[in-house]
């Protein structure tokens, strides 16, 4: 890390302690839905994506479990998807009738992705025998699957059992930064990096693929602070990594997140930033790598935005460069910006530190 990264250390570490109570905090006030019906998968939708390097349909569905185990314990401090959780057991039978009830939905998508709000390979969460059912019939389908683990959880048997079904198999770690001091003390993460590169060594192990999570703009960061961060964590997680996938920090109920967002102390990335960190790392990476970034909340004051008017342009760069279409939308944001927030946000990088605190007024009007 540069010394540029290492300046908001003593800031960071001030802030972990009351950080931790105030996530803490947040995620117990949290009351989970009177959701009585576990045979119903909580979202189910179709979305275009790029697998393998090769454009696909998806079919992706999130599955209602107890929840992220991290979660009940502490939590990570952007992470919302608890909302989608059922907070007690689900049996393997409800878990196998959500699935089913999801694949009712299948049209003939190449590609089945599955979240659990949490870890797939934790048993707390999806039942042995409720993985190894879904294993099968995805297997007896369309053969590829993606799914998402902390990486001290999953196991070598777990992996290799999920290759024997599968033509093709993408586990999802959300590692969110590379530097352990922003994982410590921004995030609150469970694991740090040589955990996740050691995960990543299990999949590749197997014949399977790692796709690696990344946020852009972890609370506490200053813009220039967060694209530095995100940039060089895509090139430092990369060589581990078959799919890097960026993902611009939104504002979701019950974080701390949230809670600063609602008090004017957090605004999520400029798309400007989130353009320029995918464009720049798009010119390191090692062959045969694939980066993917599709903002959650695009365009929208609690997700990544510019000032209103020229968030669809930026947002189709991004979609471009996502499905493989190459940097030439993302090359012309820059050599002609067409848009006078362009000067705002390049203020914002500059003086945003020299203020002694982040630039989070926002002036427009949504």
């Amino acid at each position: 890390m540069s010394e540029a990264m290492l300046a908001p250390k003593k800031r960071l570490v001030m802030a972990t302690k009351e950080m931790v109570e105030a996530q803490k905090s947040c995620a117990s006030a949290f009351t989970p839905r009177a959701e009585t019906d576990t045979t119903q998968a909580a979202k189910v939708w179709h979305e275009d994506d790029n697998f393998g390097g090769q454009a696909t349909k998806a079919l992706v569905m999130v599955l209602k479990t107890r929840g992220c185990d991290w979660l009940i314990k502490s939590g990570c401090t952007m992470c919302g998807y608890f909302n989608d959780s059922f907070f007690d057991d689900v049996s393997a039978d409800h878990i196998i009738l959500q699935f089913e009830n999801a694949m009712r939905e299948h049209q003939g998508e190449d590609l089945i992705k599955i979240y659990t709000s949490g870890s797939f390979f934790d048993e707390r969460e999806v039942p042995a025998a409720a993985y190894t059912q879904i294993l099968k019939r995805v297997g007896e389908t369309t053969g590829r699957l993606s799914v998402e683990s902390q990486p001290q959880i999953m196991t070598d048997a777990q992996v290799a059992e999920a290759m024997t079904h599968l033509k093709e198999f993408e586990v999802g770690i959300g590692m969110e930064s590379a530097h352990d001091d922003v994982l410590a003390h921004s995030v609150n993460k469970a694991f740090r990096f040589r955990q996740f590169v050691a995960g990543a060594e299990l999949i590749h192990r197997h014949g399977a693929r790692a796709k690696t999570y990344l946020v852009q703009k972890a609370p506490f960061l200053t813009e220039r602070e967060a694209i530095e961060d995100t940039t060089t964590s895509i090139l430092k997680v990369a060589p581990h990594s078959d799919v890097v996938s960026v993902n611009p920090i939104n504002v979701q109920r019950h974080t701390l997140v949230a809670d600063l967002y609602k008090h004017g102390a957090f605004r999520p990335p400029w798309l400007w930033s989130v353009a320029k960190v995918v464009l720049d790392a798009s010119r390191e990476l090692p062959d045969g790598v694939t980066l993917k970034c599709h903002p959650v909340g695009g365009g929208h004051a609690r997700g990544a935005h510019n000032c209103g008017k020229c968030d669809k342009r930026a947002m189709k760069a991004l979609e471009d460069y996502t499905l493989g279409r190459g940097t030439i939308r993302l090359e012309r944001l820059f050599e002609t910006p067409e848009c006078g927030c362009y000067s705002r946000w390049q203020w914002e990088l500059d003086n945003e530190g020299l203020l002694g605190a982040a630039c989070w007024t926002d002036p427009v009007v949504w």
